[in-house]
């Protein structure tokens, strides 16, 4: 059969089932309002600076403006982009082998790698496949200015208790709806006890076992813990985030399309990708505080 008969195999199911609750969301994903689609390069959000106060006028009485800035931020846009070598065997099996292999293939992408490979890039920056800095990303949450720094002035579980609440002091005024907290931190924080009750109820000895903090939403991945991260705080609205469609995906059958030790047709392979794109935005530098340590 032909290569190109295998695109109309619909991949949208998978892709749907990580904004659904049904799946593992990953951090970001769960804390975020929603997803929307976006046309990558054409959608510029515009913030608007602090609350608007209404003017009060008498009858005949001039109507001031209220000087509040408004401000576009366009998006930072990325692909996040899978591939795997198989033998060329593949290119020989029936249509229905073939579909069944790259639905198993996209399912696995899609929910063991796609959430938190997410995670990766919009709260710290980094390449998933490499975990090194990507200096061409302008924005992500823990960047330098895109957020408020409160530097961990410890590691056990009052310690990270203290800098949880100068987290929130440091927010004073901003809604907060949602923590992204690492694994380690929540599991500290499930020991601490005021009389013969739990602090955090929704904590226990593996983490995060609720989906709430203190009343608020809370969500936890090991890859919030990057670069030393114990948590994330603040209102998650001020996160936009959008997919540019559909994933797109095929199969190649030449070349090295994956920078690979050899050709795709000097070890009889092909190669399966999917491709993702996105963009992200913190929309209020104001409106996020992360509790930080030395580089772990």
């Amino acid at each position: 059969m032909a290569v190109t008969d295998l695109h109309s195999l619909d991949i949208s199911t998978a892709i749907d089932k990580i904004f659904d609750g049904g799946e593992a969301r990953g951090a970001v994903l769960s804390l975020i309002d929603e997803t929307p689609s976006i046309n990558v390069g054409q959608n510029v959000p515009l913030v608007m600076a602090g609350r608007a106060k209404g003017a009060l006028v008498h009858e005949g009485g001039v109507k001031p403006d209220n000087g509040r800035q408004v401000t576009p931020k366009p998006f930072t846009t990325v692909k996040l982009v899978y591939s795997q070598r198989v033998t060329d065997e593949f290119m020989m099996w029936d249509r229905e082998r073939q579909g069944d292999f790259v639905s198993r293939l996209v399912s696995d992408w899609t929910r063991k790698s796609l959430p938190r490979d997410i995670d990766t890039v919009v709260l710290h920056g980094l390449d998933p496949n490499t975990n090194t800095l990507d200096t061409n990303l302008s924005d992500y949450l823990t960047k330098t200015g895109s957020s408020i720094a409160v530097p961990a002035t410890g590691s056990t579980a009052a310690a990270i208790d203290t800098d949880f609440a100068t987290a929130v002091a440091a927010l004073d005024g901003q809604d907060i709806t949602g923590v992204a907290i690492a694994p380690t931190a929540a599991a500290k924080l499930a020991t601490i006890t005021e009389g013969y009750e739990k602090k955090y109820p929704g904590l226990g000895v593996f983490g995060l076992t609720g989906g709430t903090i203190a009343g608020k939403r809370a969500a936890s991945t090991p890859e919030v813990a990057a670069n030393g991260t114990e948590l994330i705080i603040g209102d998650w609205s001020k996160l936009y985030l959008g997919f540019a469609g559909a994933a797109d995906w095929k199969v190649i059958e030449y070349g090295n399309p994956d920078g690979g030790s050899y050709d795709l047709q000097n070890v009889n392979q092909v190669c399966i990708r999917m491709e993702l794109k996105f963009g992200f935005r913190v929309l209020d530098p104001e409106a996020f505080a992360v509790v930080a340590g030395a580089e772990s």
